[in-house]
């Protein structure tokens, strides 16, 4: 199935959203000119130590002080701050770390008032932006991401993804990078690095240093606080991290945005750089693709399931809650537990798929439907494991327990995608919300189909709301029409301005009320 990438920016925000066929697979939002962003380093000042908390806060020039617990300063935070001291004085680091001396490493179980003094400057690397009413989170063990390698100074390890498991690509990969990466440096080889050809690693690697050198220079004369250096930006880190062979298109409305990653994906992955291509369409791109109401059903309290079942998700402060539902999810030749296994295992791939699109971050629960035999537990708890195989995010799913719950851990670094999909009431002047027209409507065709397919029903007289009926009736073949084509029935609609604009009512030929709404 066809995987496409779109990009709508306006002078705000920028909007992602990739698409697999009709499906919403992954969505982003975030402002064009992000002040704060993950991976960038700074050079900041110590506000306070907590001994209480093991941990400090410091300015990094945010409206929130940043949060730096002692676990989080690193094994090499001495040695990071001798270049810290080199650098703001002016001296110049020859051959890089080669012939640096590192310091002893810092002590695992110390004490953060026995390190951190208020005034004191310390370099570090925002790790969480800011969440709700929480400043950013931050560390003083940097590293330098690029699309196959992760630099970590000071380190002597060569890491590879565990996700590599070709064994001959491990063992070409590794001593690649050991033969080719300075002394004094470690590195992580990313997953994406698998089908990389050696040309393309030691350039990336090469990028890598020029950081590092960026990162040092920027030190001299430094005072805090001040940001030493910045991440690339969020459009082109997201870029990275998402972009492979597996693409189609990649359609951009803003000709600045396409220009520039077209430039960067030219010098990175020339054939990504082909499938790029500026939006010309003369509506709203989002409109354009239908991707509008894609986002509006994904994003909903209640999120339907490819079977008929349903899920419920829920937001507290501790944690998320999903539920999962069976709707009218049955099939007639299965038995009761080959149906509940049906519905959990089609519900926990939809999990997934909420995880990653909403960025849901912390502690998860999910309660699925009971089942009894073991066997069909650990088959739901496979499923989700596999569903989750391709989040980027860090996790950790555990098995059903004896009451139907399963606990997910999932990485969380930004804030959560929260899209509202209710709208203002056309027909109490904006003082409530309710469903947005798209969810109605196809609350009303899933009611038609459920009628003709289960219930053997072959005329159906449905009456809505004006505003409803006008959704229906517009454009060329109309939707209501289409709706005629598709489930070969009669289908009769009428409109009633009495009805509020979320009541709908289905009759049979004799005028009984097969379905009417409160």
């Amino acid at each position: 199935m066809s995987k496409n990438l779109f990009i709508n920016a306006n002078s705000d925000n920028i909007q992602v959203v990739l698409m697999e066929g009709k499906t919403l697979l992954e969505y982003h939002k975030f402002p064009r000119n992000n002040v704060l962003s993950v991976g960038d380093i700074y050079l900041a000042k110590v506000k306070k130590a907590i001994p209480s908390l093991n941990a400090a806060f410091v300015n990094i020039n945010a409206e929130k002080e940043a949060y730096l617990p002692y676990i989080e300063l690193g094994p090499h935070f001495n040695s990071i701050n001798k270049i810290m001291r080199m650098g703001t004085s002016g001296f110049k680091l020859e051959n890089r770390l080669d012939r640096f001396k590192k310091e002893p490493l810092l002590e695992k179980e110390g004490k953060v008032a026995d390190v951190l003094k208020k005034g004191q400057e310390v370099i570090v690397q925002i790790t969480k932006e800011p969440i709700s009413n929480k400043g950013a989170k931050v560390c003083s063990e940097l590293s330098f991401a690029g699309r196959f390698l992760v630099l970590i100074p000071f380190s002597t390890k060569v890491n590879i993804s565990k996700k590599i498991g070709n064994p001959e690509n491990k063992k070409r990969l590794r001593a690649l990078v050991k033969d080719y990466k300075p002394k004094n440096i470690g590195m992580i080889i990313r997953t994406v690095a698998e089908d990389a050809n050696d040309e393309d690693i030691k350039a990336d690697l090469d990028n890598l240093l020029k950081k590092w050198d960026n990162f040092y220079n920027n030190l001299k004369n430094a005072t805090a606080p001040k940001k030493l250096l910045s991440e690339d930006n969020r459009l082109r880190s997201l870029m990275r991290d998402m972009i492979n062979e597996s693409y189609n298109q990649i359609v951009i409305n803003d000709t600045e945005i396409h220009d520039n990653l077209k430039d960067y994906f030219q010098a990175i992955n020339p054939k990504m750089a082909n499938i790029m291509k500026p939006f010309q369409g003369k509506t709203e791109i989002f409109e354009h693709y239908g991707i509008n109401k894609s986002i509006k059903v994904s994003f909903g309290k209640t999120v339907p399931v490819a079977n008929g079942a349903y899920l419920v998700i829920e937001h507290t402060e501790a944690l998320h809650v999903i539920d999962v539902n069976s709707g009218r999810a049955k099939s007639k030749d299965k038995t009761r537990e080959e149906n509940i296994l049906e519905i959990n295992s089609e519900s926990a791939k939809e999990v997934a798929r909420q995880l990653r699109l909403r960025d849901m971050g912390g502690i998860i629960v999910v309660d699925f439907i009971d089942l009894r035999a073991p066997k069909d537990k650990k088959h739901i708890h496979d499923v989700m494991k596999e569903a989750m195989a391709t989040d980027r995010a860090k996790h950790t799913v555990l098995p059903l327990t004896k009451f139907g719950l399963m606990q997910i851990t999932r990485e969380r670094v930004r804030p959560e995608v929260v899209i509202s999909t209710t709208e203002t009431c056309v027909t109490c002047n904006g003082t409530g919300e309710m469903e947005s027209s798209e969810l109605i409507v196809d609350k009303i065709k899933s009611e038609i189909e459920y009628l003709i397919e289960n219930q053997n029903q072959r005329f159906l007289h449905v009456t809505v709301h004006p505003y409803i009926y006008g959704y229906l009736k517009q454009g060329f073949p109309c939707i209501w029409r289409k709706w005629q084509w598709k489930l070969k029935s009669k289908l009769k609609l009428s409109k009633d301005s009495k009805l509020f604009i979320t009541q709908y009512s289905i009759e049979d030929k004799e005028g009984d009320a097969l379905v009417l709404t409160n």
